[in-house]
């Protein structure tokens, strides 16, 4: 059975601030299979985790306005260990400091990485 949290790059909890779903499947071949039902169209074979970004835009009253939701990251128990980990939470956090902080800012994109990584590892670290 696959396993399911929640990680935020910008380091606070909450229903309103940014997040990732992390979904952590008992084997490669369900990870896979997970890929393939949430990869519109867009299959690739060779990954042993992935970081799949998505942005929901929602229109209230003429506004415009960002769903919390960042994406996916799909891991295998097949697979965790701490290179992959801090490899996933990079791609996370390159794509949160794209999307929400606009910055080229170098410290915040490794300050986004340290607290990616130091959730998935918290989380991770109960399943191995």
């Amino acid at each position: 059975m696959a396993v399911s949290f929640r990680v935020y790059p910008g380091g606070v909890r909450g229903k309103q601030y940014r997040y990732y779903k992390v979904i952590v499947y008992p084997s490669h071949l369900k990870m896979y299979n997970g890929y393939k039902r949430r990869s519109e169209g867009k299959e690739r074979c060779d990954f042993a985790a992935i970081v799949m970004p998505r942005q929901i835009e929602r229109f209230d009253k003429g506004k415009r306005s960002t769903d919390p939701f960042l994406g996916y990251i799909l891991l295998s128990m097949e697979h965790i260990d701490y290179e992959i980990l801090a490899h996933e939470a990079t791609h996370a956090a390159v794509h949160y400091v794209k999307r929400i902080r606009k910055s080229k800012d170098e410290e915040m994109l490794a300050w986004a990485v340290g607290k990616t990584l130091q959730e998935l590892i918290f989380y991770c670290r109960g399943l191995t």
